[in-house]
């Protein structure tokens, strides 16, 4: 959203102040206009380039200006505050103005430029060059969060009337005005229209106009506002009817009340939903749980350390993290890494977009931004195949409350939620395939594999535990034998705990273990492996 359309929606419709008129300087007036034109279909980075060379270009800010509102010590002068939002701000070093505006976001940037239209020049008006002063700027989740802050309510009508002000002057029209109310609904049509639209939109496969109505009813009443949720394939508004909501109060519990092995019985959190959350998962009824390595991702999930679980394929890494989450109540987002991962599916990338018969970009949020400011687990699944350039992207993100800046969208920095959390899996400890079993498995670097804190080994599971799981000594001995050819490389047909469940779910329904297996695992495999598959079988499986 770009400054003008956030301020006009800032502005209380049922008062519509007038600031009145400012005393513009008319040569920075027009080229604001000319910058404004300028900017209008570029993508972000190309429109915060401009933004910054206008500003070094038309600041009427003095060095000692500057100086002086850095080293401010009264509270009353004081242009740079203590406030937490401002925070980065603070940490800027240099004085310089190039310095001071490197890492500001876009809206933050043309909120400057604007100002220096203004003939009457002072440190307060250009306090966004300096810091993020309180009495003008409060911190917004519109802006994402860090440097970025939306504007006081007493402050949206002077940028709204000095930006009209600025384009009318410069003969630039339709200016932009204040907005009315939002329309809160789509009008009643034709009902023969309305029947030659919805084919056209069923066609597209878009719903139809009548949900499209409803959709925008429900968004109008929407006070929760803001964050968008993406859960699998779909994005939801925060606070709709779609999502819930995660309740003030988080709840603790120890790991032996929510019914689950445990070796130390540690403290946990449980969240609580308004109703049943959609990213949540489902229970696996019999699931084999391990203590040892419930205690480890229950520590990583309570205190927020970034766990890697490294472990073959099919001994249960992902399902692990699923099930633990099922009975915290945590929702889990996955991204399976593959070669095909790029820096553009985690941060995001621009699009284009139509608005009012114009074409214009803007900035679709990927994985890792609509992920991080939500309560969940993260879960970086095979992590140990992604590419070092798309490693590199998450390097800061898994320090401990790690922020995100996208560059791609003028600095943009976003943190994580306090709920938010990482869990990685690889079938290797990201330091290249030992086994020779994973072609492609990238030895990571140092820097990268440093920033997981707690790591922990993932076996197959032994035969008294698949006893115990599904009651049948012989799927324990197949299974055995099975998982040692595979570590042996006589086998590339991996057994999960998800193969020999749904082996012995057959084999109870249709009372025959000997057909459930060929059904569930020997008929998926290559000739090769069902020789030494079928080989062990005769050998274990009761005719």
């Amino acid at each position: 959203m770009d400054l003008i359309s956030y301020a006009n929606q800032n502005i209380p419709q049922s008062t519509k102040p007038d600031p009145g008129t400012y005393d513009l300087d008319p040569v920075t007036g027009a080229a604001y206009a000319r910058l404004m034109e300028e900017c209008a279909n570029k993508p972000s980075t190309k429109r915060v380039a401009l933004l910054k060379s206008f500003i070094m270009e038309h600041c009427k800010l003095s060095p000692e200006d500057v100086d002086s509102a850095f080293n401010a010590t009264s509270s009353e002068n004081r242009i740079l505050d203590t406030d937490p939002a401002h925070s980065e701000v603070q940490k800027i070093n240099s004085v310089t103005l190039s310095g001071i505006i490197k890492y500001m976001p876009e809206q933050s940037l043309q909120f400057a430029a604007l100002l220096q239209c203004n003939a009457v020049q002072s440190v307060h008006n250009n306090f966004i060059l300096i810091g993020l002063d309180r009495r003008t700027c409060v911190h917004d989740s519109t802006y994402s969060t860090g440097r970025s802050a939306g504007l006081a309510d007493n402050w949206a009508p002077h940028v709204v009337k000095l930006h009209n002000q600025v384009m009318e002057e410069a003969g630039q029209a339709p200016a932009v005005t204040t907005a009315d109310e939002p329309a809160t609904s789509l009008p009643d049509l034709d009902p023969a229209v309305q029947a030659m639209l919805d084919a056209t939109l069923s066609g597209a496969g878009v719903p139809s106009y009548d949900e499209i109505k409803s959709q925008i009813e429900a968004a109008a009443n929407n006070v929760g506002g803001g964050l968008t949720v993406n859960i699998g394939n779909v994005a939801y508004a925060s606070g709709s009817d779609d999502v819930p909501d995660l309740d003030d109060e988080v709840k603790s519990s120890r790991l032996s009340e929510l019914g689950l092995p445990t070796n130390h019985d540690l403290p946990v959190n449980v969240l609580s939903w308004s109703f049943d959350h959609p990213g949540i998962p489902a229970k696996i009824e019999g699931y084999h749980f391990r203590p040892e390595l419930v205690d480890s991702l229950a520590y990583a999930l309570t205190v927020n350390e970034r766990i890697y679980l490294s472990g073959h394929t099919g001994t249960g890494k992902s399902s692990l993290v699923d099930q633990v989450a099922a009975y915290l109540n945590w929702p889990v987002v996955r991204v399976n890494f593959d070669s095909e991962i790029s820096r553009m599916d985690l941060i995001g990338r621009e699009v284009l977009t139509q608005e009012d018969g114009t074409t214009v970009s803007k900035f679709v949020d990927g994985i890792l931004p609509t992920a991080m400011q939500q309560p969940c687990v993260l879960l970086l699944d095979e992590i140990d195949f992604v590419r070092p350039d798309v490693a590199y992207v998450l390097q800061r993100l898994l320090e401990t409350d790690g922020e995100l800046v996208i560059t791609e969208d003028g600095g943009r920095r976003v943190k994580p939620h306090p709920l938010f959390r990482i869990v990685a899996t690889g079938n290797t400890k990201g330091q290249g395939d030992e086994t020779g079993h994973y072609t492609g498995a990238r030895t990571q670097s140092a820097a990268f594999l440093d920033r997981f804190c707690v790591w922990a080994d993932v076996p197959y599971l032994d035969p008294a535990q698949i006893t115990e799981m599904t009651g049948k000594s012989e799927i324990a001995a197949y299974y055995a034998e099975h998982v040692a050819a595979f570590i042996d490389g006589q086998v590339n047909l991996p057994l999960s705990p998800r193969g020999v469940t749904a082996w012995n779910r057959m084999a109870r329904v249709v009372g025959d273990v000997k057909t459930a297996f060929n059904a569930t695992l020997l008929n998926r495999a290559t000739e090769a492996d069902r020789a030494v598959m079928s080989g062990i079988a005769d050998r274990v499986l009761a005719a």
